[in-house]
């Protein structure tokens, strides 16, 4: 995924319908934020790493808001290490 001009992005609100023509921003961002760390594509169960933006909506159409989930954390600590506390 990448930004350009023929694509459309929007901020939406939690629970909001979405449009699947209407790109989300924050998805989008935390996406290409991990291919700039290293991460590849993957299929894990809402994953910001999968390749569409599916993960942000619910079973009824409505916004959810993207977040790392375990897979996400593993495998960018693969590349990088684990955290220092």
């Amino acid at each position: 995924m990448y930004f350009n001009d023929d694509l459309t992005f929007k901020i939406y609100s939690i629970g909001e319908k979405t449009d699947p023509e209407i790109l989300d921003f924050k998805w989008i961002v935390m996406h290409v934020t991990g291919h700039l760390l290293g991460l590849g594509h993957n299929f894990k169960y809402k994953s910001v790493m999968q390749a569409t933006d599916e993960s942000t909506t619910d079973s009824n159409g409505q916004y959810i808001e993207p977040k790392l989930v375990l897979s996400d954390i593993e495998n960018i600590q693969d590349i990088y290490g684990p955290r220092n506390p």
